[in-house]
């Protein structure tokens, strides 16, 4: 009697171990701590547990307070921070809004504004235009083209036929010239006619390193690099 019943004992136990160890698709098995297995991460725009209004139902992934930036999105240098012009480069958000949101806006004054306003923070060299070409060839050659001459991928195919896009944008050496880097910048942020912005996909250090390599391939040199007058030497009366 007591075999059998230790027989029992140790299949029921073995049945449970093996059962509690068997794990498929979204069942880990035996949890031994839950509250670390099933986080509380969310969807995105899934409601979540925490009312952050009253009235109306919270989503997981809001947008960030009006007016604010994140932590890290300014740097440190110094002269940065103590140039209005190149501080309002990365503050550009809270100061200019963007037209597709707000179409009282008046495009031309608010480029016009933003050429008086912002100055490029970044220092021109090898480096930073590497940089602007990386991102120039993802998210703007497929309609500037490699060379700024306005026939991308999606304007001019292959074989040499029209693509997707009929609106050609004018090469960079014939557009540029004459503009201030704010009004460029602008457009790169928020569009211009066909154009639509990049400010959600390329953060602000990525939108100035773009703005020096299309000026490069332009043939435009940056503010910093114009040449300095040289004072008069006077002449030296022996």
């Amino acid at each position: 009697m007591k075999k059998h019943f230790l027989f029992v004992a140790i299949v029921i136990i073995s049945a449970f171990v093996q059962s509690s160890c068997r794990s498929g698709g979204e069942n880990p098995g035996r949890i031994f701590m839950p509250d670390m297995t099933y986080s509380n991460a969310y969807d995105a725009y899934s409601s979540t547990k925490f009312q952050y209004q009253s009235d109306t139902d919270a989503m997981s992934a809001i947008l960030p307070i009006e007016n604010t930036i994140p932590r890290g999105y300014l740097p440190c240098d110094e002269e940065i921070r103590k140039d209005e012009a190149k501080l309002m480069a990365y503050l550009f958000k809270n100061y200019f809004e963007n037209p597709m949101l707000n179409h009282n806006l008046n495009d031309t004054e608010e480029r016009a504004r933003a050429a008086s306003m912002l100055k490029n923070p970044i220092v021109k060299s090898d480096e930073v235009l590497a940089e602007g070409k990386a991102k120039y060839d993802i998210y703007c050659a497929v309609c500037h083209g490699k060379k700024g001459q306005g026939d991308g991928s999606l304007l001019v195919l292959a074989d040499g036929t029209d693509g997707a896009y009929t609106a050609v944008p004018p090469a960079y050496e014939t557009r540029l010239p004459g503009m201030k880097d704010g009004e460029i910048f602008y457009s790169i942020s928020y569009g211009k006619n066909m154009m639509g912005g990049y400010y959600a996909q390329v953060s602000v250090e990525d939108r100035w390193k773009i703005l020096h390599y299309i000026k490069d391939m332009a043939g435009i040199g940056s503010t910093s690099e114009l040449a300095v007058e040289e004072a008069p030497v006077e002449e030296v009366v022996e």
